[in-house]
């Protein structure tokens, strides 16, 4: 969500890249940015470094794999690294779109619950304008989501991949603190 897409956007996504082997040997390779975690990420500017376009589209239709394939884990380390790592390398307005999003995400994920159980919140605490709210998110997931997997249903829940969300967002602030993140067995710095 916090990166563009289109033709020459200077985005790289690492399971699904296509270059030429020139151009790809103009670069380094993987060599070049063999230190970097987020490696896609940094080898799409060694192409803008050399004048080469990087382009990024979806490909629904064509392309199919599944991301994290050790499971749970993998997807929390994948998640945490790429937070890490990655956030400072995002446009300032993109991530503050991205940011307010999130929040509003956040706050659905809150005020149905908090409304249904009474529980103590600031707003309206009257069922319909916090369904609303809820069901709007729910419906935005759903068009965001259709376009880059099978999700479906989890959408209708998402407060729980909120949560998880949420979880992995701070481990990533700690790594980012720390200074380094663990990756595949590897030390890799977070600046």
């Amino acid at each position: 969500m916090a990166v563009p897409l289109g033709a020459n956007v200077g985005v790289a996504f690492g399971p699904a890249m296509v270059t030429s082997r020139s151009d790809y040997n103009l670069i380094g390779g993987h060599a070049s940015v063999a230190d970097k975690v987020v490696e896609d990420w940094f080898l799409a500017h060694r192409y803008e470094a050399a004048d080469l376009p990087v382009s990024a589209y979806l490909g629904r239709g064509s392309l199919s794999y599944r991301m994290y394939p050790g499971g749970l884990s993998d997807m929390v380390v994948g998640f945490d690294k790429n937070f890490a790592t990655a956030a400072g390398e995002v446009h300032w307005h993109w991530m503050l779109g991205v940011l307010l999003w999130l929040s509003g995400l956040f706050w659905a994920a809150w005020c149905l619950p908090a409304s249904l159980l009474h529980w103590p919140m600031v707003g309206d605490s009257s069922l319909a304008p916090n369904l609303l709210v809820y069901g709007g998110y729910a419906l935005q997931l759903l068009l965001i989501t259709r376009r880059i997997g099978s999700f479906g249903w989890i959408n209708l829940v998402f407060p729980i991949p909120v949560l998880f969300f949420l979880g992995v967002f701070v481990l990533a602030i700690f790594n980012l603190e720390r200074g380094s993140i663990s990756w595949k067995g590897r030390q890799f710095p977070t600046r």
